[in-house]
Parts: structure tokens; sequence; C-alpha cells
């Protein structure tokens, strides 16, 4: 071999070398920034005797996620996802609008359609595989706390008659519900190097909340006869029955990009 020639292959190894050196450096990032959209299905884990889960719904959302490296592998995953989810719950005892009552109301069933409007905030560690290819793996476990921005329901009345009952399409809920929610957060997915520092990432989560969604709100609680309760001033006592419990449980796709 003569000079020219080891010239020229040791510039080339270098470069070589110098391009894994600085892809190496573009996938151990300090910090990666990215863009997602979710696709959930959420419903609720009720606490009482008279309110049950009636179905999963269908939502649909977007955010916006940023990760620390803190290790080779391991690094925290954090930033916020706007999500109106919905799902619905069914009352088995419940207090129903009657026009042909004298007080207004019977008792009856009701089905809540909900939709709450929720801006999240997870924390999770995410712990990755090496890249195999162009793929890494990982799995994640942490917390998220949500913000309601909204709360309201599509009301299904059901009366314990053969009479069609009314339907309220949409009640505002605020009031009654919590303005913060936490829950557990679980998950797992890959992630692929498209090229450079553009990573795609496809993944599942599972959050197990476990804060009550409900504030104020209580069940109604009818005699043996069903009768409504009164108060001492001859009005329906509306705290009669137990609290109103309901955990709100969701699963979701997420499919962002990192750049």
């Amino acid at each position: 071999m003569n000079i020219k020639s080891a010239v020229l292959s040791t510039f080339i190894l270098g470069s070589m070398l110098g391009y894994a050196q600085n892809s190496g450096e573009q996938t151990q990032r300090k910090f990666k920034f990215g863009i997602k959209g979710i696709s959930a299905f959420s419903w609720n884990k009720t606490d009482n005797q008279i309110m049950e889960n009636d179905g999963v719904g269908f939502s649909l959302g977007y955010g916006l996620m940023a990760e620390k490296r803190i290790e080779n592998n391991y690094s925290l995953l954090f930033g916020f996802d706007v999500v109106r989810y919905k799902n619905s719950i069914r009352f088995t005892n419940d207090l129903v609008p009657d026009v042909s009552d004298t007080l207004g109301f019977t008792a009856g069933s009701s089905v809540y359609n909900y939709k709450y409007g929720v801006i999240n905030i997870p924390l999770s560690l995410k712990m990755s595989t090496n890249q195999i290819g162009y793929i890494s793996y990982y799995a994640q476990f942490g917390v998220e706390m949500g913000i309601k921005y909204a709360a309201d329901a599509r009301i299904n009345y059901g009366w314990n008659k053969s009479v069609e009952a009314p339907i309220v399409e949409q009640e505002d809920l605020g009031g009654i519900t919590q303005p913060l929610r936490m829950g557990l957060l679980l998950g797992g997915g890959l992630e692929w190097n498209l090229t450079g520092n553009t990573n795609l990432l496809v993944g599942f989560t599972f959050n197990n909340g476990f804060t009550n969604i409900f504030r104020k709100a209580k069940t109604i609680e009818f005699d043996e006869n069903g009768n409504i309760p009164l108060n001492e001033n001859g009005e329906i006592d509306t705290d009669s029955g137990d609290k109103q419990k309901a955990f709100a449980r969701y699963f979701a796709l997420n499919v962002g990009v990192y750049f």
C-alpha cells in the first residue's frame, strides 16, 4: 500500500468513526422533545351500590412530550396531554323528572354519558433497551395528574314504568366533580429511529385512577316502598344516600414523533 492509499484509507476510516460517534450522540441526547396523538378507551370503576359502569367510551387527544436522559437506558418522561374522556355510569336507583307527579320527580334509573375534559400532566420513569437495528423497546412507570377544564353529561332518564322518560342533552357537572384527579401510569412500546434525531414513538399506556371524580354529589336513598325521601321542610332530601364514588380508568394508544 502506497502513502496516498494509506492516507485515503485513514481519512475514510476516521470519517466513518466520526459519523458513528455523532449518530451515537444523537440517539443518546440529554433532552428530546416531540408531539403525539392519543386514542383512548375510558371507563369508570364505581364504589356505590346503586352505581355501575355502563360501557367504554372512545376519545381522541393530543399532547407534547419531553424526555430527559439520566442514564444510558433510563430517562424521565413528562409533558402534557389534552383529552376529553367519554364513558357512562348507570344509576339503578335515581331521581327522575316526572311531569305527572306533584313533586315533579319519581324513582327510576338513569344513564349518564359523561364527557370529562382533562389536561393530563404525566411523569414517569422510562426504561429502554439498547437499539436493535433502528428500534429500541421501552417500559414506563409513574403517575399522572389531571386538571379538569370541562365536565358535562348527556342523561338518559328511565322510569320504573312503561313510559318514555325525558333526555337531557347536556348537563353541566362542573360543580359536583373534582378539579383534579390522580392516577397510576403504566406503559410500554417502541421507539424507531427514522433518520438523524427524528424518532417515531408508538406505545400503550394504562392509567389506573385512584381519586374520586365526584366531589359533593350523593345518591338518593328511597324507602322500602320506593318513596322519595323528604326532609323536615317537605323538600326532596338529596343528601339521603351514600356519596357518589367513581374512579376513572383508561387505556390509550400513543403515537408521537421526537425531533
